[in-house]
């Protein structure tokens, strides 16, 4: 094998090498900051009632804006908050006085951050971003092991001209 060929190998695998403690960077910072679930609670209706406008895909370049209704939902110790899409008849019903009760599950990251999410089982967020870290982690391995397997050949072939 060539040296200028072995030279190409080694850019090549630094390259690689780099990429795939880039992405490795990123997915351990996502999973440093996971969310981490801290139970379930009942979420009570405020009282709140809001219209937002959304636009809605009514083709495949086409949308329109319509309004829909959202109601505020708070946990029983007022800590954690909640805006809920809710259907017309909910609304009225909560305009007029009415507790409405939603059982979510609360996520939180360390750095008090949290999300609100219906129950689940588990976070399936948690999960793709480890498979992330441990292929960007694969990535990064087969560039450090094309550089070093280059390197040799290299090496060698410089010890063998001599």
């Amino acid at each position: 094998m060539k040296k200028r060929m072995c030279n190409g190998f080694i850019a090549l695998g630094v390259i690689i090498f780099v990429v795939g403690l880039v992405f490795s960077a990123g997915s351990g910072y996502a999973i440093w900051r996971s969310y981490e679930s801290i139970g379930i609670y009942t979420f009570t209706s405020t009282g709140e009632v809001m219209v937002k406008e959304e636009r809605e895909r009514t083709g495949r370049r086409t949308s329109k804006v319509v309004n829909r209704h959202y109601a505020v939902f708070a946990s029983a110790d007022g800590q954690y908050r909640n805006e809920e899409k809710i259907s017309l008849s909910l609304k009225n019903g909560i305009t007029r006085g009415g507790k409405y009760n939603l059982e979510r599950e609360v996520f939180v990251d360390r750095t008090g951050d949290y999300k609100v999410t219906p129950p689940q089982s588990s976070d399936t967020h948690d999960k793709r971003v480890r498979t992330n870290f441990m292929v960007a982690g694969l990535i990064s391995l087969f560039g450090g092991v094309m550089v070093f397997v280059a390197w040799r050949i290299r090496r060698q072939h410089i010890l063998n001209s001599m």
